[in-house]
């Protein structure tokens, strides 16, 4: 996948396929390896088809996960059981199906849920 132009990003990311009204499917994780401004190339145990549109959740520290939207370019099998999946990023409008998915990454930062008392 060396066609893809990019800085190296080893991000933890989490991506979800979107069905055709834009909810997201059943998730896993994968690791980020080059980011620029229109691609995302990542690493996964998971392969994913040509052209399904795609949320790849950004894990940062202490702050709710930022999702990026875009349809997959190009996947490849590159060894050692993983896939080298391109993302070809694009503009996300406001979806609450992905808010409220990303606000369930990490329930205990995005106000979903509150800390369990100690007394608990």
């Amino acid at each position: 996948m060396g066609e893809y132009p990019g800085h190296p990003f080893a991000g933890q990311l989490t991506m979800a396929e979107l069905d055709a009204v834009e909810r997201p499917g059943q998730h896993w994780p994968v690791r980020g390896v080059r980011l620029s401004r229109s691609h995302l190339i990542l690493r996964s145990r998971r392969m994913c088809h040509i052209d399904r549109r795609v949320v790849v959740a950004v894990h940062l520290i202490d702050s709710i996960p930022t999702p990026l939207v875009g349809y997959v370019a190009a996947c490849e099998y590159s060894g050692a059981g993983h896939h080298t999946i391109a993302i070809r990023l694009e503009v996300a409008e406001e979806n609450q199906m992905i808010a409220a998915w990303v606000a369930s990454l990490c329930p205990m930062k995005g106000g979903v849920q509150s800390k369990p008392s100690a007394a608990a």
